[in-house]
């Protein structure tokens, strides 16, 4: 886990872990003083109801992206593929988790029986941002096609809505990178060095106040990278990790001068949490220019060259 959350994976079965998740989300909510508005799907995101009425559909391709598999292995939607989270990162450059590069990632698709006309519908369990960050590589690679589920298993589980220990039959595939990758999502640390000081970006740090003050952290130096703005992740989001209210949301990034005419580039401590984020601003608002910075403060505090800043 990043950004000092708990690690529920210390517990013993899926229905403790939700628990765990949901009293985390409410504690965190409760102090981030968020009210948890009921919010209607926006951009990509659907509900359990969509899911249901598209399970059987021939294009659609379910990815379970959760940690435990003998949670996958006990239960799991109808018709959905496991893919352990940490296949999507690897070492570059000396970072310890940066994005696997997009023929990796394409092979990885097609191991699944991806293809660039499937609709693919990602999910976790609540309060880990794997999906997110799953959707944010698909915008990367031009995927289009793609789905987040509101509450992800927890609501759909919740709901009583059906799970198998059954595998699905998968036939493989090529998925087809386009070519040209969409740079314009992701930001590198030249990137992020270049937009110093520049009017017209707007860094966002999504971890938490303590961690953005370098009152707390875990990373070579504490702190934030100067001219960035603390906006904790968790605030876009109600107990049920659906999103707030997109007019609410619209209002709150305004008055922090997160505007759509703006390049943004978001970052935390290894990338993930940054994806909720640009879910949020890409998905359910529509800024047009959102980047997620892929090497994070774990990058930034490792660098030689890089200023930190302490405070709020």
């Amino acid at each position: 886990m990043e950004n000092g959350d708990t690690d529920t994976k210390t517990l013993s079965t899926p229905a403790r872990d939700n628990c765990h998740a949901r009293l985390l989300t409410f504690i965190l909510l409760t102090l981030l003083g968020v009210r948890a508005a009921a919010a209607s799907p926006s951009g990509i995101i659907r509900t359990p109801d969509w899911l249901a009425a598209n399970l059987t559909r021939p294009d659609v391709r379910l990815v379970d992206l959760r940690y435990g598999i003998e949670y996958y292995w006990e239960a799991h939607v109808p018709g959905a593929v496991h893919l352990y989270p940490d296949a999507l990162t690897w070492p570059a450059d000396g970072v310890s988790a940066k994005p696997i590069p997009a023929e990796v990632f394409a092979r990885l698709l097609g191991n699944m029986g991806i293809t660039d006309t499937t609709t693919v519908v990602a999910y976790s369990e609540v309060i880990d941002s794997l999906s997110p960050y799953f959707s944010w590589l698909l915008d990367y690679v031009g995927h289009h096609r793609q789905v987040l589920i509101a509450g992800e298993l927890d609501r759909w589980r919740s709901e009583g809505r059906p799970l198998t220990p059954d595998f699905p039959e998968i036939k493989p595939a090529v998925y087809p990178l386009p070519l040209k990758l969409n740079e314009n999502v992701r930001a590198r640390l030249a990137d992020v060095k270049a937009a110093l000081g520049d009017k017209k970006t707007v860094l966002l740090d999504v971890r938490s106040p303590a961690m953005y003050s370098g009152a707390a952290g875990y990373t070579k130096r504490r702190g934030h990278i100067p001219g960035a703005i603390n906006r904790p992740w968790l605030r876009d989001l109600t107990g049920e990790y659906t999103w707030r209210d997109s007019a609410e949301l619209k209002k709150e990034y305004e008055a922090l001068g997160v505007t759509p005419d703006k390049r943004i580039i978001i970052y935390c401590t290894r990338g993930y949490r940054s994806t909720t984020t640009y879910v949020t601003l890409k998905h359910v608002l529509g800024y047009p220019n959102v980047a997620v910075y892929d090497g994070s403060f774990s990058e930034w505090a490792a660098a030689p060259d890089t200023p930190v800043a302490n405070g709020q």
